[in-house]
């Protein structure tokens, strides 16, 4: 995918102009583990939005969505976690949070687009929907503390500039997910009652998302 070709052209040091960089990548991008790991992703991919067009039963589909998954988790074998010390506790972990955070946005996304079809079910399947996310919450945030600690190395680190941080940020997610936890009981209420608030919801959801996942961004390139 354009990832793939885009990570290869950081790594090789190109420009996206350059002449070479396609030849380069067609040669090399299979010999690098980086760019391995994130083509057998997007062929993941590829199967699976293929697969969900011909799907026609929800066994097919749940198949699907766990191949989905385990083409996500697979880019945990990359990074930052795949090179620390503690190497299976971060891939695993890593692993997780990717699948929370797949989780947690895929769910909305998909209601948001079936929106139409779910029709005077959709306070119901957003209530379930907020159950799933919660715990697909919980789990980003728990991992991303987890990947913060192994970084840290040990208690000592939490006293360095780095550590400071990371208490700082852990105290914004927990209050940003008490707050969407709050936004969801009231929002929620309103959809059951007359099906509006709907849009409240999916704005407020990718406010949360957003700063979470900045928060993230910026711990991860500390």
């Amino acid at each position: 995918g354009l990832g793939t070709f885009l990570t290869f052209a950081s790594l090789a040091g190109l420009r996206l102009g350059d002449a070479e960089l396609a030849r380069q990548f067609l040669t090399f991008a299979w010999s690098l583990e980086v760019t391995r790991v994130l083509s057998i992703s997007t062929g993941v991919a590829l199967v699976v939005t293929s697969g969900a067009l011909l799907a026609r039963s929800r066994a097919a589909y749940a198949w699907l969505a766990a191949l989905a998954l385990a083409g996500i988790v697979i880019v945990a074998l990359t990074g930052h976690s795949a090179g620390s010390a503690s190497h299976e506790d971060a891939v695993n972990s890593l692993g997780v949070h990717l699948v929370g955070v797949t989780v947690w946005v895929g769910g909305l996304l998909a209601i948001a687009v079936m929106q139409p079809r779910i029709g005077s079910d959709l306070g119901a399947t957003v209530r379930r929907y907020s159950v799933l996310a919660g715990w697909a919450y919980a789990a980003v945030a728990l991992t991303g503390l987890q990947q913060a600690v192994i970084r840290l190395g040990s208690l000592d680190g939490v006293a360095s500039a780095y550590g400071a941080m990371v208490v700082a940020k852990v105290l914004i997610l927990v209050t940003l997910g008490f707050m969407g936890w709050q936004q969801r009981r009231r929002v929620i209420a309103s959809i059951e009652r007359d099906g509006s608030g709907f849009a409240r919801l999916v704005l407020v959801e990718l406010a949360l998302m957003a700063a979470a996942f900045g928060l993230g961004a910026v711990l991860s390139r500390t």
